[in-house]
């Protein structure tokens, strides 16, 4: 947990909002919304809004869902929201079957906001483009030697 993710920093405000918005997220789903509710809400990310870029903030939560059918399941959920000119905006909510597989999720979010990894297909593309560009400077540089072999020399004198 990021220093800025301790719970004692955050509003009574920003709690209510941050409840309501995993609520909804639940809400979506198949689960009957009288019966079910969120457990276990705490914040684990959270970077402030300044003048250059938008806050960021991911809060975990562990969910207890009642299906329709009156099935209980567990959630385990994770909510990532956009912090804009103050007003907290959800962007985006997973869950997962494991606690585990969450906490995977949350490192892969949390590196991608230090460099952006290159998929597969991009990776192909970015080589193919610097390949192409060699093997046109190597031509170039073919004819440029040809032409310069086949060239009379002309001291003047």
């Amino acid at each position: 947990m990021t220093p800025e993710a301790n719970p004692a920093y955050l509003s009574r405000q920003v709690w209510q909002a941050v409840s309501e918005h995993a609520f909804r997220s639940i809400s979506g789903r198949d689960l009957c919304p009288e019966r079910s509710r969120i457990e276990n809400l705490r914040p684990v990310y959270a970077i402030d809004e300044d003048e250059f870029q938008y806050g960021r903030q991911i809060w975990h939560f562990e969910a207890l869902g009642v299906t329709s059918s009156g099935r209980r399941q567990i959630i385990f959920g994770a909510i990532e929201l956009s912090i804009q000119y103050g007003f907290l905006e959800l962007k985006n909510s997973v869950f997962f079957e494991h606690a585990s597989d969450r906490d995977l999720y949350f490192a892969q979010q949390t590196n991608q906001a230090n460099g952006i990894p290159l998929s597969g297909s991009t990776r192909f593309w970015v080589w193919a483009a610097w390949a192409s560009v060699a093997i046109l400077a190597g031509g170039w540089l073919i004819a440029l030697v040809r032409h310069l072999m086949n060239a009379p020399v002309d001291f003047g004198g």
